[in-house]
């Protein structure tokens, strides 16, 4: 019991310092806009933010968090309500920030999100609920380096997706913004809260089949959805192909939280929090990287083919879907022959787990 309490108190802990900090750095947006600043000033305020390690080291204290205190059974469920919330949230944000922009300004909404900030103190877990423990995870290491290989090639594909996950939506603001579609702040925002009902699709997938598709079959499915989404806008000239575009991406966001639980079952229970801020540093890497590529490969091929980069993104997919197939086989071959590969299709009893 004092093991869950102390455990929850630096939860708290945590969570209090990353919202101060980037608290400050709202306030330091704030300060730039309102009294017109250099901008070079919102760096400082970066910096700031940056050294409690932001959203990025919140996010992976969550998942720690979750992963410690919830049954196996419902550990994919449970990542992906995190990720749809946060979706939706972000949908919300996006279709309110564009009004506020066209009424009031930029100091609105550096002005609601230092509101939001201040809301958010004390938000952790309650540092005096004992709570039932850290549950234990069932960890079967593989033989001699397999299990390296095994955990590097999922890393690799997590990061990979979430390159795709992170860049598409700033690849698909430069392409709103420029000709032929030329959209104002009003459509922006509508166009991020119909991009993130793709949350929403993905969590009901997710507790649809996690009792019907292993967590590679459905990371297949949810990198199909994606692709087939990337090819539709790579063609896309009008607002309205825009919007119809979204609807094959729905289910574009179950791959991420599928591969977060198929890490958390590979590792011991002491080093969930470990793998957890690898991925989250790897998520931030992959955002830069992702901003680096897809800007410079758009600029150079907007004026021939402006839906070139979509068509790299269906390519790099390639990567995390190749990556699956090698788990599933990697898997069965483990424990039965490494010509089943057509189990990744089969109905699992632990959601969880590759039977």
């Amino acid at each position: 019991m004092k093991s869950a309490i102390l455990y929850n108190k630096l939860i708290d802990s945590l969570t209090s310092l990353i919202i101060t900090f980037s608290l400050l750095f709202s306030i330091v947006s704030l300060v730039v806009v309102w009294y017109s600043l250099p901008l070079e000033v919102i760096i400082i305020g970066r910096i700031v933010e940056g050294i409690s390690g932001g959203i990025p080291i919140l996010l992976a204290s969550s998942f720690a968090y979750i992963v410690d205190t919830v049954p196996s059974g419902t550990l994919s469920l449970r990542l992906a309500l995190i990720d749809m919330i946060i979706g939706l949230c972000g949908g919300t944000g996006g279709l309110v920030s564009g009004y506020l922009l066209e009424a009031v300004g930029y100091a609105s909404v550096y002005l609601c999100s230092v509101g939001l900030y201040l809301f958010n103190f004390g938000s952790g877990p309650d540092p005096d609920l004992p709570g039932e423990g850290m549950r234990s995870i069932e960890y079967r290491p593989a033989q001699g380096g397999g299990h390296r290989w095994y955990m590097f090639f999922l890393l690799l594909a997590f990061m990979t997706y979430a390159m795709l996950l992170q860049g598409v939506p700033n690849l698909l603001i430069l392409v709103q913004l420029n000709a032929p579609l030329c959209w104002d702040a009003v459509l922006m925002g509508y166009g991020i809260a119909v991009s993130c009902t793709g949350f929403l699709a993905s969590f009901l997938a997710v507790a649809l089949l996690r009792r019907r598709l292993t967590p590679p079959g459905a990371a297949l499915l949810g990198l199909l959805s994606f692709s087939v989404g990337m090819v539709l806008l790579s063609f896309t000239s009008t607002t309205l192909m825009m919007f119809l575009a979204q609807i094959p991406l729905l289910l574009r966001v179950m791959p991420a939280p599928l591969m977060r639980s198929m890490m958390s079952n590979a590792v011991l229970p002491t080093e969930q929090g470990t793998l957890f801020s690898m991925v989250s540093c790897l998520q931030t890497f992959s955002e830069i990287l992702a901003t680096i590529i897809f800007n410079n490969v758009y600029a150079a091929t907007v004026a021939t083919f402006h839906g070139f980069s979509f068509i790299l993104a269906v390519a790099i997919s390639v990567i995390p879907a190749t990556i699956m197939g090698y788990v599933v086989c990697y898997k069965m071959s483990s424990q039965s022959s490494p010509y089943k590969c057509w189990k990744v299709w089969g109905t699992v009893h632990n959601p969880d787990k590759l039977q």
